[in-house]
This record gives C-alpha cells, structure tokens and sequence, in this order.
C-alpha cells in the first residue's frame, strides 16, 4: 500500500511539472515567478556645443524638450512613446544646423519609442544669420529695387548677395549714388552687393530732368559784373561743342555789401534750370549742381576775385574757371 501511495504522488509531480516549467518561464504565474521590471529612463535636458568664433572658442548650450502627449517630461519608462519636440539655444547668435537623435538625423518635433538607455543627442550648429530688412529704403522720385535672380525682395539674409539697383521715376533723372558711403558709377547700375547685418545706407541724388539745350545761359548774382540778381551777364554759346557756353574776360568780385555769391541760370528765368553749389578757389573745374539739389549759390572766394574765362556745359554740369 504505502508502495502505490508514493508512485502516486511520483506521478501526480510529473504531471505539475510541465506548468511549472511553463509559469517559470512566462513569468506571470501566481505565487511562482517574478514579475518582468520595467525601467525608468532620465531623459537629457541639454547638450553643450562648441562654436568658434573669430576671436575665442564659445561654448553654446541647447535646452531639450521631450514629450509624452502634450506633457513635457524628464523621465519616463522603456518602450513609452515619446516625442523630441525642440531645441532652444541659450546663445541668439547660434542655431541648431543639423540634430541627431541616436545617430539618426531628424526633423523636430520627432517620434520615438524609449529604449532601454537614456537617447543620445547630438547637435552640429551654425552661426544665426540676420534678416535684413530692405524695403525701408525708398525715395521720393526713384524706384530702389533688390533682386535674388530675377525675384525682387524686400528681405534677405546676412551674407547673401543681391542685386542693387536705383531707377529714376519719368521727369527726373539721377545725378549720383552712394552705397555704405561708396560712390556707386551710375554707369555700373545695377551692382550687386552683400549684405551686412543690418539694411545698406543708400545716399542718391535724384533732380527734376531739364532739358540741355536753352536760348541763352548767363552769369546772375553778386559778383558777376553786374552785381545784381536782376541783371544777367550773358554768356555765348560754343560753335564747336555743344551744350557748351563761354565768357571771356569776365570780372568776378565782390558786390559792395561784401557778397561774392553767384549761379548760372537759363533763359533769364528763375526754373529749376539754375546752378550753384560750388566754390571758385582760382583756376578750376568742376560740377554745378541743379537748385532742386538744395546746395545753394555758387561763390567767388575771398582770395580768388579776379578776371576770368568761364566755360558751362548744360548737360555734364561740368564748369571751368580760368583765371587771367
């Protein structure tokens, strides 16, 4: 009897046995195995990137941002899904230029599964570049145009070339420009240009067109002989050049009140047709500017009174004073 009882209870063991090698090994059978740990990762807030700059190595850190739904987290568990949404640099100079996640390149915001270890980020950066505003830049009587190919702008980027140019509007015509100070050729128009950090400084000069050719042009004002500014010492047009108007033999001094101020006028009338500006030091040469330019008379210096030969060309502006 106690025989049978044993290979019983022999028997009723290798039966359990198969259940308890399978509970063992699911483990998730009740009272028998122990339950699988899920770990808890501590996600990175940021990374520190070096950058070099002209002067010194800078050291620019980026704040990460990691998501579980619209929850921002620092840790969550492995096989969650979570979402890299951003990277925020602490230096405005700098940006993001390319960002790894795992080795991976990727597009924020970015899905991911969490593995078993912390994600690794890597980020590559690059200098931030300005927008330059460019449509600030405008005149009364001219059209001020940007191009990128043949696409007009009103904003680029710092370090990008465009294309400058400046057209005056009909009835007008432009006598100079200047860009950052540089004198720009009118016959080098359009130019291209880089931009620097913020918008160019452009200076133009832009007159009412008069015609070229007149009736009579004459001398008017305090120190033409006449000194007065209601009598006109004419002078006489070239016979061979054109626009070209001489005066031989002209006294240039002083009115009696002290002035030595002058211009050239057109057709003895008071029109934009009018030219001063300009300073008679002795022999010289120069350019007359129109009234519209708003630089006033022409004058005879202190030092320069005298007898002169005096040619004006209407179209160049191009004036000369020969002293005799």
């Amino acid at each position: 009897m106690k025989k049978e009882k044993f290979v019983v209870a022999m028997l009723g063991l290798a039966l359990l046995m198969p259940t308890f090698n399978s509970c063992k090994k699911e483990n998730h059978c009740l009272g028998t195995g122990v339950p699988e740990v899920v770990k808890t990762i501590t996600l990175p807030q940021e990374v520190k990137v070096k950058a070099q700059d002209p002067t010194a190595v800078i050291e620019v850190t980026f704040k990460l941002t990691f998501k579980k739904g619209d929850e921002v987290v620092t840790e969550a568990k492995q096989g969650e899904k979570l979402t890299f949404a951003e990277v925020v640099s602490d230096n405005p100079d700098f940006e993001a230029q390319v960002i790894k996640l795992n080795g991976k390149e990727v597009q924020l915001p970015y899905e991911f599964v969490l593995g078993d270890e912390a994600p690794k980020v890597e980020i590559s950066l690059e200098k931030k570049l300005a927008v330059v505003d460019l449509s600030a830049i405008a005149f009364k009587n001219a059209v001020v145009t940007f191009k990128k190919g043949d696409e007009v702008v009103t904003s680029a980027k710092e370090g990008e070339m465009v294309e400058f140019n400046i057209v005056a509007n009909d009835g007008f015509e432009l006598k100079s420009v200047t860009v950052d100070g540089v004198d720009v050729p009118l016959t080098e128009l359009p130019r291209e240009i880089t931009l620097g950090k913020t918008a160019p400084k452009v200076e133009a000069v832009v007159v009412k067109k008069v015609q070229h050719q007149y009736g009579v042009v004459s001398l008017i004002g305090d120190a033409q002989p006449y000194h007065a500014w209601n009598k006109d010492y004419d002078m006489q047009k070239s016979e061979t050049e054109d626009f070209t108007w001489i005066a031989k033999d002209v006294e240039m001094t002083h009115h009696s009140n002290g002035s030595r101020t002058f211009k050239f006028r057109a057709d003895h009338a008071w029109t934009d047709a009018e030219w001063g500006g300009f300073t008679v030091t002795g022999t010289c040469e120069g350019t007359a500017h129109l009234k519209s330019e708003g630089l006033g008379n022409a004058k005879v210096a202190a030092d320069a009174e005298g007898t002169y030969d005096i040619t004006f060309n209407t179209k160049t502006l191009k004036y000369t004073f020969t002293k005799k």
